[in-house]
């Protein structure tokens, strides 16, 4: 059942801790947020292996969203998950990731990756940004975050 909710969500690569993944259905500045957060991280002893925070953020444009901020269609959503899934698995060739959550909420769709080194992503991202055969345009934000204090409240809300 896990894995079925996983690749719904598209969450189906494989995860270097354990599988305590959850959708979650939450509010955020008084806006619904829904997405995957995979809990294990929680207990992830090693967070300051991996002391950079990649957000990526794709912006949906107006006509796609309805009025609480969430994605009014299954191929708006699908084509957030293919750029994210396309984005990670590149990344993943150039550094060692752990991918904890991806959500939406108020007209975006969030994906949160630690990394142990920034200066490849970013050189990848770079040539990734207005690439004419990128699926949507995105955004991202590499930020130092050795305690992963970005997310904590990611694994923090009631599963």
């Amino acid at each position: 059942m896990i894995s079925f909710i996983a690749t719904i969500l598209g969450c189906n690569k494989k995860e270097t801790v354990g599988t305590d993944f959850a959708i979650i259905d939450a509010m955020m500045d008084e806006k619904p947020l829904v997405g995957h957060v995979n809990f294990s991280y929680n207990n992830f002893n090693s967070k300051s292996k991996y002391p950079w925070c990649l957000q990526l953020s794709v912006p949906l444009e107006p006509e796609e969203v309805n009025e609480n901020g969430m994605a009014n269609t299954l191929e708006t959503t699908q084509s957030c998950y293919q750029l994210k899934d396309k984005l990670i698995a590149e990344i993943e060739k150039l550094t060692t990731i752990q991918y904890v959550a991806h959500y939406f909420n108020d007209g975006f769709f969030d994906a949160y990756v630690y990394i142990d080194t920034p200066k490849k992503v970013h050189e990848y991202l770079q040539t990734q940004l207005e690439h004419p055969d990128r699926i949507r345009g995105f955004a991202y934000q590499i930020n130092r975050d050795e305690n992963w204090s970005r997310i904590d409240f990611l694994l923090h809300i009631e599963k």
